[in-house]
C-alpha cells in the first residue's frame, strides 16, 4: 500500500472540495425521501459497484487474452486496440453497458453523470482503474475514442527485454 503524505491529502481535499459538497448536497436530498426509495437507491448503488467490478475482472481478462493472441503473432508487438470495450460480455446487473463505463446519461445536461458511481464506492472511470491495476504489469491503457466514433482503447505493451 502507498501511503500519502499528509500535505497530498491535504492538496486533495481542497481540490475536491466542490465534489464534497456536491455529494454532501446529494446525502442531505436523500434524507426526504420514503425509506423505500432509500431502500432501492441503497440496493441500486450496490448493483452498480457489482457490475463495475465484474466489467473490471471481465476487461483485465480480456486484455490478456487478447495480448496472448497478439503476442503470439508478433512477439515483438508494442501495442493493439479494443474496439468498444465496454460490450464485453458479463453480469452487468440489468445495467447499461456505457453506465458502467462512462456513467449515468443525464438528458437534460446532456452529459454523463458519475456521481452515482463515487456514490457506489466506484472511484474512478473503468479505464482509469483497469490502468492502475495492470500498469504495474507492463500494460499502458488508454482511451483513444474520437468524437462521434465507436469507443476505442488502446493497450500498450512494454517492450521485452530479452
Amino acid at each position: 500500500m502507498n501511503i500519502p503524505t499528509v500535505e497530498s491529502l491535504r492538496d486533495e481535499i481542497i481540490n475536491n472540495r466542490k465534489l464534497y459538497d456536491i455529494l454532501e448536497a446529494r446525502e442531505k436530498r436523500r434524507l426526504s425521501w420514503s425509506n423505500e426509495r432509500k431502500e432501492e437507491y441503497k440496493i441500486f448503488l450496490t448493483r452498480l459497484k457489482k457490475a463495475h467490478d465484474c466489467y473490471l475482472e471481465k476487461l483485465q481478462n480480456e486484455i490478456v487474452t487478447k495480448t496472448k493472441f497478439v503476442l503470439k503473432s508478433d512477439i515483438n508487438a508494442e501495442a493493439f486496440t479494443l474496439v468498444q470495450p465496454q460490450y464485453i460480455e458479463c453480469d452487468l446487473e440489468e445495467l447499461s453497458p456505457l453506465t458502467i463505463y462512462k456513467g449515468i446519461w443525464d438528458k437534460s445536461k446532456k452529459k454523463y453523470d458519475r456521481l452515482p458511481h463515487i456514490e457506489a464506492g466506484i472511484k474512478n472511470t473503468p479505464i482509469v482503474e483497469i490502468n492502475e491495476i495492470m500498469s504495474k504489469y507492463g500494460y499502458e491503457i488508454n482511451d483513444i475514442t474520437k468524437k462521434g466514433s465507436k469507443t476505442t482503447i488502446k493497450v500498450e505493451l512494454s517492450k521485452l527485454k530479452i
